[in-house]
């Protein structure tokens, strides 16, 4: 009875305890430096906070184009036209919205090309309701945005618009999350029409929430924002950012970090691909589908492993970690407590890129998993197959072993191991369970995902695949099962010989059980991205490459 006392208040203790410990001490962080090229398909997972300048397309002046030819003594003196005719060019800024709002403006201007008759607005609002999927608003200045999205997927690549490369970070939610953009700009137009398009319903409404203006503009008529600094603000779950244009000037910041909230990448991507799917039929567009579409088998399954991660699809790249030069092979995915990714444009090169700085758990090179202990190998793996560690630690068992068998021989203690018989069935179970949580937390960390994560997230719904519960099962039971044999036996091996010298018999042999298990989790957390590169060898071997994921 007092055995299973001593069990359960000891197994109470031990899961207060692993509950507290970080399991991270021992896994590896490399310190990862890169620079991608913006024409590499980069995917983000997880928890962005991003901030940074808006670039849009140039468009020559409407305003000014339609009153060439009308002489000036026929142009009414208003302040907001002289502005308007000193503009050459506005930034055209996309917005991927059915409706958006222009908060706090100081003065809004319905007027008509034509009579040159107007309607002034003071202190209101002005919200945008259009049928089509994108709306633009036109800039003489600059735009900015800064938010933070808890759980999504999002790109950053190359589409075509209009005729021209824009680079734009597209993002992906499951809510309608509130994006803000900021804009600093002497004059600004909002549903211009001078053909009289009729898609956008503009509402103005005063401070006090009262409609003083509504309805489609009619053939000729512009609304002017004159207003020097402003907020635009829309809900969607996609948004879609312009930040370059034809390789111009990009100045962006992005930190990635895994979501705390449940992340389900088969739900957040469905958003997108149903937006996208409205402009089928566009060059464009049908390239952000197919990509989607080919990324969609993958995360869907594996959604706790690319939790956090940046995806980079394309070339081989040539990367800096832990101070050396390694190159991943067409695919690129990291992942880390975050990950710092600033975009950048090269004068001399004339080409936008991504700047990725961070402390990475994880680092895949299209064939293997980097390992510092074997950093100069080309699959992550030893020339010896075999860590040198290893065998020091066999021989050194050995060593133990034949020296206190044959030459320092005591007797056996009698009371005392049976004094320590229960106890030390009892450490030796704490022990195992101890060190079983352990790895798991270490797997967990390094991965994503681990047997007790996948079990737990289960029952809470989310979309974990029985494929990728089956394959981190399969790693985690094999270093399980390879630690008992390598580190744990010749562990058990010395701590025997050791409690034989102070007279405590085999009777009592559960501490070099427990102690043993305990360096599956300490050993095996050192060498687990060998192991896991040695399974990618036979799968190689086999034929099957990690990158026929991705054609």
């Amino acid at each position: 009875m007092k055995k299973y006392l001593l069990l359960t208040t000891g197994l109470t203790l031990l899961l207060i305890f692993s509950g507290l410990v970080n399991a991270k001490v021992l896994s590896h962080t490399a310190s990862l430096d890169a620079k991608i090229p913006l024409t590499e398909k980069i995917i983000l997972s997880g928890e962005i906070d991003f901030s940074g300048d808006l670039v849009g397309a140039t468009l020559e002046n409407p305003i000014k184009k339609e009153l060439e030819g009308t002489p000036d003594e026929f142009i009414p003196s208003y302040p907001f036209i002289e502005n308007i005719r000193n503009v050459d060019y506005f930034d055209i800024i996309p917005i991927l919205t059915e409706r958006y709002t222009l908060e706090k403006l100081n003065e809004v201007i319905v007027f008509n090309l034509s009579s040159f008759g107007n309607q002034t607005f003071t202190n209101v609002s002005l919200t945008v309701e259009n049928e089509d999927i994108f709306s633009v608003i036109a800039i003489n200045g600059t735009s900015s945005v800064s938010s933070k999205l808890d759980s999504t997927i999002c790109a950053l690549m190359n589409i075509n618009m209009e005729g021209g490369n824009v680079t734009a970070l597209i993002a992906s939610t499951v809510d309608n999350s509130t994006i803000k953009i900021h804009f600093s700009s002497s004059i600004s137009l909002v549903g211009f029409s001078p053909t009289g398009n009729s898609s956008q319903i503009i509402t103005i409404k005063d401070s006090n929430g009262n409609i003083v203006w509504n309805g489609y503009l009619d053939r000729g008529n512009i609304i002017i924002v004159n207003d020097r600094d402003f907020f635009l603000s829309y809900k969607s779950k996609v948004k879609f950012l312009p930040l370059s244009y034809e390789n111009g000037e990009v100045k962006f910041h992005i930190k990635l970090s895994p979501s705390e909230t449940v992340f389900d990448a088969s739900a957040l991507l469905e958003p997108i691909l149903e937006e996208f799917s409205k402009l089928s039929g566009r060059d464009s567009t049908n390239e952000i589908i197919k990509s989607m579409e080919t990324f969609k088998p993958f995360i869907s399954s594996f959604s706790p492993f690319i939790n956090g991660a940046l995806v980079a699809i394309g070339e081989n790249l040539t990367l800096n970690i832990d101070g050396s030069t390694q190159e991943s092979k067409k695919i690129l995915l990291t992942k880390g407590d975050f990950i710092d990714i600033s975009l950048l444009h090269d004068e001399i090169e004339n080409k936008n890129y991504a700047s990725v700085n961070g402390e990475c758990s994880l680092i895949f090179l299209g064939d293997h998993l980097y390992t510092a202990q074997a950093k100069e190998s080309e699959n992550g793996v030893p020339p010896t197959i075999i860590p040198v560690s290893m065998i020091l630690l066999w021989v050194i068992a050995v060593i133990v072993y034949v020296l206190f068998k044959f030459f320092i021989k005591r007797d056996v203690n009698e009371i005392l191991t049976e004094k320590l018989k229960k106890p030390a069935f009892v450490v030796h179970i704490l022990l195992i369970i101890l060190a079983f949580i352990l790895l798991d937390m270490e797997i967990s960390y390094q991965f994503g995902s681990s047997i007790l994560s996948s079990l737990i997230l289960l029952p809470q719904g989310s979309n974990v695949s029985l494929l990728s519960i089956g394959m981190i099962a399969g790693l985690q039971l094999s270093v399980w099962s390879i630690g008992a044999l390598v580190f744990s036996l010749p562990i058990r091996t010395i701590v025997n010989s050791l409690l034989s010298y102070f007279g405590i018999g085999k009777e009592a042999k559960g501490i070099d059980k427990g102690i043993g298990a305990l360096f599956i989790w300490i050993l095996g957390t050192v060498y687990l991205k060998i192991f896991a590169n040695i399974f990618m060898m036979i799968l190689l071997s086999s034929g099957i490459m990690p990158t026929s994921v991705f054609g």
